[in-house]
Formats: C-alpha cells, sequence, structure tokens
C-alpha cells in the first residue's frame, strides 16, 4: 500500500530529474556520508554491549559490538528485524543459545524505539518541530520520568514464579546516549547528500526522527515506503526529484553497503567470545577469616567475592549499583577499586563502597573516588567491658528491670524455630516488614550459621539477638522480641552476647551502624533526613547501643563521582527498604548467586 501511495507521488517525467541530481552530488558528500554512516554503525554496536551485559551471558564487548553491527545492518535492509537480527546474533557468537538470542534483539528493538521517542520528544521541544507537537512531546518526557523511578523503584517485577530483572538506569543511560550519537550520525549522513536548500540541520533531525520512526513502527524491510512518504510530506519545499534522489543515495550508503559488508562479516564467526570471568560463591573458611564479620550478610544477599591477587572484597548486586561491603577481607583496596568499576561496567551497574572505615575510605580518595562519611558503628571490647562505670547506669537499670520481669536468657544450642518464625512475623506485622540487603532477615537456614541468644520467661519465648561471627568479631544483626515483652529485654540479650564473647576471648564486638550524615545536618536537606530517621526510629536504635557505652566509629560510602555516590546510596536505601524478596524467605537461587573474580 505505501508503495502505491509512493508511486503515486513519483511523476514519470522527475525520472531524469532524480538522475540528473544524483549526478550532482559530489565524491565529497558521498565521502562524509558514509564516515557518519560508519559512526552511526559504531553506535548502533553499542547497544549489543549494553544488552549482553543485561543478560550476562559473558559475551566481550568487541563481539558483541560486532554481532550487534552485523544484526542491524541485515536485519534493517532484509526485514523481519527481530527474527533477522536473532539469526545473526546467533550465527556469530559460538555458544549463544537461540532463546538468548531472540531476547538479545528483542531488548535492543524496544529499547531503541524507547530511546528514539525520548529523543524525537527532546528534539520536538528544543528544535524547530511540527505544530502541535509538543503536547505529545512533554507527554512522552512525563512518561519517560515514570518509567526511569519504576525501574529504580522495582528492579525486579515478580508475577508469580516468574521475575523479570529491569535494565539498570546506567543501562537506560547507555541506549539513550547511543541511541542520540547513531540518530545524530544517520540524520548527518542523510543531511549531506540533501542538495542545499537552507535548511538547517536543527530544524531538520526532528522531522529524520519522525521519518525513521514511522519506517521502523511499519515494519517494512528497510522501512521502504513509510520512510519516503513521511519525508515527502514533512520537506514539502523540497523538491520531490531532489528528495527522492537523496533518499537513493542514502539507501545505498547507509543500507545497502553496511548489508553487504554485514554478510562478509557473518561468513566469520566471532572467536571464542565469552571472556574468563569466573565466578564462585563465597565460602565459609572466607567469613569465619573476615576482619568484619557483618560479611556473613553475603549468605543471604547474592553477594560474593571479588578477587585480585590477595586482595577480596565482598560484593553485593543492589538494584543499580555493584556495592562493596565493609573492608576488604585480604590485602589492600587499591588494586580492588578498578576491578569493581569494571565488574560493575558489565553489568550496567554503579560501582560503590559502603560501610568501610577511614582507612579503606583514605585509599579510595587517594585513587580518586568520591568519599562521604554516613554512619557511626558501635563497637566494644568484650573483655574489657565493666558494666559498673558511671556511663553505662542506664544500662544498669535496664538490666534490673528485665531480672525483676523474670527473664532469664541463654546461649541457643539448638534454635526453637517455631516460637522464632511466630516472633518474627508478628515483628514484622507491627513494623512493616523486615529489612534486607545489608541487613539480615530471619531464615532458618541463615540464622543457623550465627549466635543466637534467646530470652525466655517461664517456658515462654520473649524474643531473640543474632550475631554474626568470625575469628575476630561478633556483630549484632537480628534483634527480635515479642509485643509484650518486659523493657530491657534487648539490653539483657545483648549483654549476655557481650559475657559470652568475653569468654570466648573474642577481641571486637559490633552492635553495627546508625546512620549519621553530617552532610545532611542543615537547611531542607536536614529537615527531610531528620523526618526519615525519625520515620525509622533511627534515634531510638541509637540510644539503646549508646547505653552500652560503645566506641563509636565513623564509615564511609565511596564511589568514583559524586553523582554516582549519591545514586549508590538512594539505590542501597531502596534495597534495604524495600527488598525484592519477602523478608522471611530463603531462596537458594539468589543465594548461589556469585560474582566476578577478576583474575590478576
Amino acid at each position: 500500500m505505501t508503495l502505491w501511495l509512493l508511486a503515486g507521488q513519483i511523476d514519470p517525467a522527475d525520472i531524469r530529474s532524480i538522475a540528473a541530481t544524483v549526478q550532482q552530488v559530489s565524491s565529497f558528500q558521498i565521502l562524509g556520508a558514509v564516515v557518519l554512516s560508519a559512526l552511526s554503525f559504531w553506535a548502533v554496536g553499542r547497544y549489543d554491549v549494553v544488552a549482553h551485559r543485561h543478560f550476562q551471558t559473558g559475551v566481550e564487548a568487541k563481539s558483541a559490538r560486532n554481532s550487534g553491527i552485523a544484526a542491524v545492518a541485515l536485519a534493517q535492509t532484509l526485514g523481519f528485524g527481530l527474527l533477522t537480527g536473532a539469526l545473526v546474533r546467533w550465527r556469530m557468537l559460538p555458544g549463544l543459545t537461540m532463546p538468548m538470542a531472540l531476547r538479545l534483539s528483542a531488548f535492543v528493538c524496544l529499547s531503541f524505539l524507547g530511546a528514539l521517542a525520548f529523543l524525537l520528544a527532546v528534539a520536538c521541544l528544543a528544535l524547530p518541530a511540527p505544530s502541535g507537537a509538543a503536547l505529545p512531546a512533554m507527554t512522552v518526557l512525563a512518561a519517560a520520568l515514570l518509567f526511569l523511578w519504576v525501574l529504580f523503584r522495582s528492579p525486579v517485577l515478580r508475577f508469580g514464579r516468574m521475575t523479570f530483572a529491569l535494565p539498570t538506569l546506567p543501562a537506560v543511560a547507555g541506549i539513550v546516549l547511543w541511541a542520540a550519537l547513531d540518530t545524530v550520525a544517520a540524520a548527518g549522513a542523510f543531511y549531506l547528500l540533501l542538495p542545499n536548500d537552507g535548511l538547517g540541520f536543527g530544524a531538520f533531525f526532528p522531522l529524520f526522527l519522525i521519518a525513521l520512526g514511522a519506517a521502523l513502527l511499519s515494519g517494512a524491510p528497510g522501512g521502504v515506503g513509510p520512510f519516503e512518504l513521511s519525508l515527502l510530506a514533512l520537506l514539502p519545499h523540497v523538491p520531490a526529484p531532489d528528495l527522492l534522489a537523496t533518499i537513493l543515495l542514502y539507501r545505498a550508503v547507509y543500507y545497502a553497503l553496511p548489508a553487504i559488508l554485514a554478510l562478509a562479516l557473518c561468513a566469520f564467526p566471532q572467536p571464542r567470545p565469552f571472556n574468563r570471568t569466573q565466578w564462585r560463591a563465597p565460602r565459609e573458611a572466607d567469613l569465619q577469616a573476615a576482619p568484619r564479620s557483618e560479611v556473613g550478610v553475603i549468605r543471604q544477599n547474592g553477594g560474593a567475592l571479588l578477587q585480585v591477587a590477595e586482595a577480596t572484597l565482598a560484593t553485593w548486586p543492589a538494584g543499580q549499583t555493584r556495592v562493596g561491603l565493609f573492608d576488604p577481607l585480604s590485602g589492600s583496596v587499591t588494586p580492588l577499586l578498578p576491578a569493581l568499576r569494571q565488574a560493575a561496567r558489565k553489568e550496567n551497574r554503579l560501582a560503590c563502597l559502603y560501610k568501610i572505615t577511614a582507612r579503606t575510605a583514605i585509599s579510595a580518595r587517594l585513587a580518586h573516588w568520591h568519599v562521604l562519611r554516613f554512619a557511626q558503628e558501635a563497637v566494644l571490647s568484650p573483655m574489657d567491658f565493666d558494666l559498673n562505670i558511671p556511663s553505662r547506669r542506664g544500662l544498669r537499670r535496664k538490666l534490673r528491670q528485665a531480672e525483676k520481669s523474670g527473664i532469664t536468657t541463654c546461649r541457643a544450642t539448638r534454635l526453637p524455630l517455631a516460637a522464632m518464625t511466630e516472633i518474627d512475623a508478628a515483628w514484622q506485622e507491627e513494623r512493616g516488614g523486615a529489612r534486607a540487603g545489608t541487613m539480615g532477615c530471619f531464615c532458618p537456614d541463615y540464622i543457623a550459621a550465627q549466635n543466637v541468644f534467646l530470652a525466655y520467661r517461664a517456658d515462654d519465648l520473649l524474643g531473640f539477638v543474632s550475631f554474626h561471627v568470625s575469628r575476630q568479631e561478633w556483630c549484632l544483626d537480628l534483634m527480635r522480641s515479642t509485643l509484650n515483652a518486659p523493657d530491657g529485654t534487648m539490653h539483657v540479650l545483648v549483654q549476655q552476647a557481650i559475657r559470652a564473647a568475653a569468654e570466648a576471648r573474642v577481641p571486637r564486638l559490633s552492635l553495627a551502624a546508625v546512620p549519621e550524615v553530617p552532610a545532611l545536618q542543615r537547611g531542607l536537606l536536614g529537615r527531610i533526613w531528620r523526618v526519615l530517621t525519625k520515620r525509622h526510629n533511627a534515634a531510638g536504635l541509637r540510644q539503646f547501643k549508646a547505653s552500652f557505652a560503645p566506641r563509636w566509629q565513623p564509615l564511609y560510602a565511596a564511589a568514583p563521582s559524586r553523582t554516582a555516590l549519591w545514586l549508590s546510596l538512594l539505590d542501597i536505601a531502596r534495597a534495604v527498604h524495600r527488598p525484592s524478596l519477602p523478608a522471611n524467605t530463603h531462596n537458594e537461587d539468589e543465594y548461589n548467586e556469585v560474582a566476578p573474580i577478576i583474575a590478576s
């Protein structure tokens, strides 16, 4: 139908004019169009790099880029883009399954259409555009902002037993960046071939995007018909023979030539495209030897170890961020910083260090990472713990109240799981769910690897606390109590743990961290920060830990840029307060996920 309509726009007498216009195009114009087309296809290949990182195929960037260029060059010329592109990717990447090739092809197609809509909306608002385009453009931008919020808020969608990982914000930014370069270069190639009639590139670019969108949505091979009709309608002041001559040259340069080169490229599959990245989950020996026992949280949050030579770092994949948790388990953080950035880049994520001490923060700053103090950790020395000092007067009062209430405590040798599960469920219902990510959630398999202390009154379990354990430290993790537990129940449980740690000659016991961000103490941000901390009872938690008169140790976060740092902290906060998994479950598949170990 569109070809018939297009034929109706061409006067047979214009065919000679089209040929004459083609002959007038200089070799310089053609060479410039070829160069810009090559730049456009280079950007096109980057879509596949983003897609392979999203699906974690392990394909190296160069192989992904080459297969993407060939797939798009053939698909846009032959049509049936989804299937054609998948067949080319499957052919060029040995070891890639056809279902994965189809997923990659669909990801590239859908993400480019979304990026094209966004770029067209921006172009229509920022550049001269057809009348009536402003309102649709603003609608598209509003939808884009909503979409970004959904990506940040819910990075994993769940439908029954099925899960779908949405693209990360860095992946979306990459797609938009490469789409902008792709479309500007493609439009530039067309513009170079267009006879000079005074039309500026700024005015031409939105029109080209509209015609390109019509061609893509039509599904016709090469968009033949809709592309031409759109340009004829949008550029009425350009003589039809001149415009059609430009389109013919453009199709030769941007469609035919790349398709021929892509066919030649398909004859040479990419050699062993999968990289050497190895994967493994943390071993129990790693966690037991860790200087920070809190690293045990990666038993539950899908974390794994990143290793360079003798240096090892626990990492956790949050929605948008690959988070390096705590100080390195071994070695210096300096060689781990570029490895963490590389690992994050391979997942379309940001890189961030979280809950690091001042020593590691200094090393990160020397490597030009941005550092922020955001918390304080309450630290005790169990063997030197003296209950009878003035600063622990309030703690002694709480312990007396608990003793008068008839509370007894013990270290668990066998966990009363049924009663503990009931307490945890009631606790979550009262407080709107449990935290996750950097904090543990109640789970029998998870808590079995910890030291657990129980509080009873007669035969009734009133509450429990659990501690991460390594040879160098114990760290407070879970705190659960019944709604009618007497005042002081948690205090007496932690005091029991301190005595047990002293008997075991553990040099350090951590009551974990409380938030404190000096940068958010003033102005509007300070007021927002106080509202948020009050909502999550940060003041009450700090008061509880302060009753033990601990030594307060500052903790820091670090990232390669200031923007990445704040986005990472927001992402971590979302993952902690809005976990992807229900707080009372333990997903063995996610526990067994591993992160890359970058070989030295």
